[in-house]
């Protein structure tokens, strides 16, 4: 397979958008290469070219825009110089351009000098051992953007030293490294797996990689997840995997928001040709994901309201559930859910998401809390930390923390108790007790010692996405079209997670 690349001179540098030659046409021509820096990793599935375009489609993706028409005002405006190092998913349109328009903008408090290098099918590890990339790196910039290749994160294995290396390059040079979501692609079953576990897997490593290296992520694939919420909008293009302009002006939205932490609600066309209409949508879109995944402020860490909006932060849905249509507490419609078979969803990891001690409050509603339940029905649940089902006529809780003699806390109470209805189920650890609520009054109590126990990544793991469960028993391999575990049967409402132990007065007051 081959592969376009740019060749960039040594002393190449980028002002207002504008890029340098090296002074050689030759140099800065496309070339055709079927060595192995671009080529994708081993580990790579056969439709590894899925990111690679003919070169018709990105020709010309290594050049910045002009800086033509800026007024006075948007030169004295702070530069943040970004450069861009992934495959065609970043050159397809040419992200970094449209970027560079959107800073243009009045409201804009920055303007961006770019700079890309995005040879179709590339990987991390192809990109760690180019002496192209190691050469940019160089050139000064605030912020250099890895983008890997779109299937790595359903096959690559742990931590990729590749990265790890290339950070180290970027921190070396005095930048900051900010890592690019991708999206999973419109389901082939020949070519990916469901759509679900695309999402969550997606996620998982991008999140992940931050972690190890802390950095931050751009979530691109988590608004795209948003948008596409609505049937009616389209971000792919003709193949199923690449961006149309829509996808890649919500991409440009998306790290306009993760780079300035401002809205880009109000900004330009970026140089694409959509309706305002579709502009205005995708820019909102790119606000509410940049919002949904910034973890609350102490002791909060993330509130789920599992209405019909798609409000709080971020969560991902199986395919059979529908957010809201179901009246919640106070008989407000339409702000619950009905889970089941098939029916559950699951929040994304993200930083802060594992705290040592913690509290889990949702509410839950059934007809008939003495229903016999034949399997345990889990209401939500952290696979090797904690977790809360009804079980045959009981409500369960378990959690494990770092204990070295935890064989787990659990707490079982008679749910067949219980009026029909509504009810506000919660757990709390404190680093002392395992306990469990039900409408703020405590109900059972575990001691236990040490911090919440967290699954550590394997050098060998593919598939664990650390999500939080809600309604499943666990999402880590969860398809879209299986239901991961024992569902629960009944509705949910307003899922919120602490990194404390709440009073019995603060648990009345959620």
């Amino acid at each position: 397979m081959h592969h376009s690349v740019r060749a960039y001179g040594f002393m190449c540098f980028f002002a207002l958008g504008v890029a340098c030659s090296s002074g050689d046409p030759a140099a800065n021509a496309k070339l055709a290469d079927a060595g192995p820096a671009d080529a994708p990793a081993t580990d790579a599935p056969a439709d590894q070219s899925a990111d690679a375009v003919p070169d018709a489609a990105d020709a010309g993706a290594d050049a910045a825009p002009s800086d033509a028409g800026l007024d006075a005002a948007d030169v004295a405006k702070p530069e943040t110089r970004v450069l861009f190092i992934g495959n065609s998913y970043t050159g397809v349109n040419n992200l970094p351009a449209v970027l560079v328009e959107l800073g243009k903008s009045a409201q804009s408090p920055m303007t961006f000098s770019v700079a890309q290098h995005t040879p179709g099918g590339a990987t991390w590890d192809g990109h760690n051992t180019d002496p192209a990339v190691d050469q940019l790196i160089q050139q000064g910039w605030h912020t250099v953007v890895l983008q890997d290749q779109s299937a790595q994160p359903w096959f690559a294995k742990g931590i990729k030293p590749a990265l790890l290396s290339l950070d180290q390059k970027i921190k070396t040079s005095g930048a900051q490294t900010l890592l690019f979501m991708t999206w999973p692609r419109i389901y082939a079953p020949t070519l990916s797996p469901p759509h679900y576990a695309q999402a969550a897997a997606v996620n998982h490593y991008y999140e992940r990689h931050a972690a190890a290296i802390n950095a931050r992520v751009a979530p691109v694939g988590r608004a795209w997840e948003r948008a596409l919420n609505d049937p009616a909008q389209t971000l792919h293009s003709a193949d199923g995997s690449h961006p149309n302009e829509s996808g890649t002006y919500l991409a440009a939205c998306v790290f306009y928001a993760t780079l300035t932490d401002q809205t880009p609600v109000g900004l330009g066309s970026g140089g694409l040709g959509l309706s305002p209409a579709t502009r205005a949508t995708l820019q909102q879109v790119a606000w509410e994901t940049h919002q949904a995944k910034q973890r609350l402020a102490s002791p909060a860490i993330g509130a789920w309201p599992l209405a019909a909006v798609m409000s709080g932060q971020d969560l991902m849905t199986s395919q059979a559930l529908v957010l809201g249509g179901v009246s919640g507490p106070g008989g407000a419609l339409p702000t619950a859910t009905e889970f089941g078979v098939n029916k559950f969803a699951a929040i994304p990891y993200f930083s802060g998401l594992n705290a040592p001690e913690i509290t889990v409050a949702l509410q839950a509603y059934r007809a008939d809390w003495s229903t016999w339940t034949t399997t345990s029905e889990t209401l939500f649940a952290k696979s090797w930390a904690y977790r809360l089902a009804h079980t045959q006529l009981n409500l369960e809780a378990t959690l494990y923390t770092t204990n070295a003699n935890d064989n787990g806390a659990f707490i079982k109470f008679p749910i067949d108790t219980l009026s029909p209805g509504w009810h506000q189920f919660a757990i709390t650890y404190d680093g002392a007790a395992f306990s469990m609520w039900i409408d703020a009054q405590p109900v059972g109590s575990d001691p236990n010692a040490g911090k919440v126990r967290y699954y550590a990544l394997q050098p060998d793991d593919v598939s664990r996405y650390e999500a939080v469960a809600v309604g499943a028993n666990q999402v880590d391999t969860a398809l879209s079209g299986a239901s991961p575990g024992p569902h629960f049967s009944g509705v949910l409402a307003n899922l919120q997670i602490f990194d404390r132990a709440l009073s019995q007065s603060e648990l009345q007051k959620l």
